[in-house]
């Protein structure tokens, strides 16, 4: 089964219920690549920075995901820092530096424009698009997606995408602004 992964490879600064903040590997390519693994191999498409560390390259290959369509580029990796509410659900976002993120524009190899599955992470639904264009003959698409891209601008971009995916992915708070309704 081929299973190919698009969308952000980052670093996490986490705070939680008063615990002293903890930098983790994160982005959900890398989240999605790692919980896929124990059932397949899948490729990931993403950019990272030189200063992402080989450490994390090891440890992703460790899982059996190929990396070798991960882009290194000079600059720095996306990067996240965010406080969780007591409830672990919500979440705030303190800050958000794109790095080399912010001028990604996912490139499908030809030789895995047609894979058994594919993730669209959460990026920017103008790029979720551009990379449905180019893997149009995915047997089974799945789609990420976040808050900011539920809202103005970018919402219609994303309401255009949902008929042409499979499975989408939100949360409790995602799935009320999709639906513009608070008790769903």
């Amino acid at each position: 089964m081929s299973l190919v992964c698009v969308g952000s490879i980052a670093y996490d600064c986490i705070e939680a219920r008063g615990a002293p903040p903890i930098q983790v590997l994160g982005g959900s390519a890398t989240y999605f690549s790692v919980a896929a693994s124990f059932f397949a191999r899948p490729t990931i498409i993403g950019v990272i920075g030189d200063d992402f560390l080989e450490e994390d390259l090891v440890f992703l290959e460790h899982r059996g995901i190929d990396c070798s369509r991960i882009e290194r580029r000079k600059g720095n990796t996306f990067r996240w820092h965010g406080r969780y509410h007591d409830d672990m659900i919500g979440r705030d976002s303190l800050s958000l530096d794109l790095g080399v993120f912010q001028d990604f524009a996912p490139v499908i190899p030809k030789d895995l424009r047609a894979p058994d599955m594919l993730f669209l992470g959460n990026i920017e639904p103008r790029l979720q698009g551009l990379v449905l264009a180019q893997a149009r003959d995915a047997q089974f698409v799945g789609l990420d997606t976040i808050e900011c891209w539920l809202k103005p601008p970018h919402r219609q971009d994303l309401l255009r995408l949902l008929p042409r995916v499979d499975i989408l992915f939100v949360n409790d708070e995602e799935v009320s602004l999709l639906a513009e309704e608070r008790n769903v």
